[in-house]
C-alpha cells in the first residue's frame, strides 16, 4: 500500500473514531462533563492521541455565541 493510501486510510479511520466519541459525548452527560473538567486525559482514554504541549479547551455550543480563530500573526 502507498504512503498516500496509508494515510488517507489513517486520517478515515481517525475521523470515524472522533464522530464516533462525539456521538457518545452527545448522550453522556457524565461523559460531556469529565471532558469539560478533564480534556485530554478524557480524549486520551477515548484513543484520541493530543501532543503533551498543546491545551484542549472544551465548550458548549451557544447558537448565539460565536468564536473567531486567528492564524498565529507574521
Amino acid at each position: 500500500m502507498s504512503e498516500r493510501v496509508e494515510a488517507a486510510e489513517q486520517a478515515k479511520q481517525q475521523k470515524e473514531q472522533h464522530e464516533e466519541f462525539l456521538n457518545r459525548v452527545m448522550v453522556d452527560p457524565a461523559l460531556r462533563k469529565r471532558l469539560k473538567q478533564q480534556p485530554k486525559e478524557v480524549l486520551r482514554e477515548a484513543g484520541i492521541d493530543v501532543p503533551p504541549d498543546v491545551e484542549v479547551t472544551v465548550v458548549d455550543f451557544d447558537p448565539k455565541h460565536r468564536y473567531l480563530f486567528l492564524p498565529p500573526a507574521r
